[in-house]
């Protein structure tokens, strides 16, 4: 760690106990102590008692993940907001300044979670208990009531259920991005989840994809998943179902796979009239048959035997 940044945290720790003016800290000093390897709760816990905020723009995500902060710890950074924009970008000998992360002084407490209405819901999680998971409830996320996809692996996060909030939080940004489609990178060799909206002029990241992700799909899959799979396959899922409830156009991502076909039986229902308007994907999904439904339960919570990767899915380096 730099001398610069051991005064500064010494300073700030020192400060809490003789006064209430608190150094707060910069991105700069987030991502140096990522790098030095110091625990996630121990950076958190000086964002918190510094009253650290800052203003991330959804294309510094991928960055800060890049430059080795954690999901929870950019999760955090989130959260603490700044209460007007008098931030300043890293000093220029920063190596990281190229990168654009704002960082700012002045805060105040993150605004209450906002939910974004589409296809007559919102995304959100709910406890998902599987045969075999023992007392462990994975988390199902959800769109409008349809389970899209299930998140067996704390993937970094204290646990799943925290994981499955802050993936929610990431695809409410999507939403307000409008149309666009899901894609796989990897970041640092990791496989990464991003959506490409019309609206952004950089992609939205969603959330990491681990190897226990893929092998707790694996167990349930019955064929070999691997995470760059997992996350071309995932990318394909969602882009479906935006295709249906945002872009309104067939989906045909997963349209080779057996079970893919349960996708397109759902858009011509969705294209129907509704009989429910305010819940019009739920409506749309209770209208199918029962094997359909199974169908789009087996999208969300395995990989398909049939489903591979082509050369539109394949994992680059942004």
């Amino acid at each position: 760690m730099s001398k610069y940044l051991k005064i500064r945290l010494t300073a700030a720790v020192v400060t809490l106990f003789v006064s209430s003016q608190v150094l707060s800290l910069t991105v700069y000093d987030v991502i140096q102590l990522s790098t030095k390897n110091y625990p996630d709760k121990d950076i958190i816990t000086l964002i918190e008692v510094t009253n650290s905020a800052f203003e991330l723009k959804a294309e510094d995500i991928p960055r800060l993940l890049k430059l080795g902060v954690s999901e929870t710890v950019i999760q955090m950074m989130l959260k603490a907001v700044p209460d007007q924009s008098t931030g300043h970008s890293l000093p220029p000998s920063s190596p990281q300044a190229s990168n654009s992360i704002i960082a700012t002084q002045t805060r105040r407490p993150a605004p209450a979670d906002t939910k974004v209405i589409i296809a007559g819901g919102n995304f959100d999680y709910k406890p998902y208990q599987e045969a075999g998971a023992g007392h462990h409830h994975h988390q199902a996320i959800n769109l409008a009531g349809v389970n899209l996809l299930v998140l067996r692996h704390k993937g970094g996060f204290s646990s799943i259920k925290k994981r499955a909030a802050a993936a929610i939080t990431q695809l409410g940004l999507a939403a307000l991005a409008g149309k666009g489609t899901f894609q796989p990178h990897t970041i640092n060799k990791t496989p990464v989840l991003l959506f490409y909206g019309e609206n952004t002029s950089q992609p939205i990241y969603i959330l990491n994809i681990s190897a226990a992700d893929a092998y707790a799909y694996q167990l349930r899959s019955g064929r070999t998943v691997s995470p760059a799979l997992l996350a071309a396959y995932w990318s394909r899922l969602l882009s479906d179902y935006w295709s249906i409830t945002v872009n309104n156009v067939k989906p045909v991502h997963l349209a080779e796979v057996h079970e893919g076909e349960a996708l397109n039986d759902l858009y011509q229902q969705w294209i129907k009239p509704p009989v429910i308007p305010d819940a019009r994907l739920q409506d749309a999904a209770q209208l199918l048959s029962s094997q359909t439904q199974h169908h789009l339960l087996h999208l969300a919570t395995t990989v398909p035997r049939d489903f591979v990767v082509n050369d539109n899915y394949s994992l680059v380096e942004p």
